[in-house]
């Protein structure tokens, strides 16, 4: 669960071979599903401030898995 306080950040994911790219300004949020989905944020020209909060099924090692950008987002 994301949710922007300050400034911006594109959320990039891919879907049928196409790069998505949404825009979330302070007060607006998403959910990303996790779990091996790649996808990446980027903060807009001002930086952002956004709070995280992780749920997460016991004994989970991490919450992250490092990857490259989606193949569709990196042109």
């Amino acid at each position: 669960l994301v949710e922007g306080v300050k400034g911006s950040v594109t959320y990039e994911d891919a879907k049928a071979n196409v790069c998505r790219q949404t825009t979330y300004n302070p007060g607006e949020g998403f959910v990303d599903r996790g779990f091996g989905h790649v996808h990446r944020a980027i903060a807009g020209p001002d930086g952002v401030d956004f709070y995280v909060v992780y749920v997460l099924p016991p004994g989970s090692e991490t919450h992250v898995i490092p990857a490259g950008a989606p193949p569709e987002c990196s042109a």
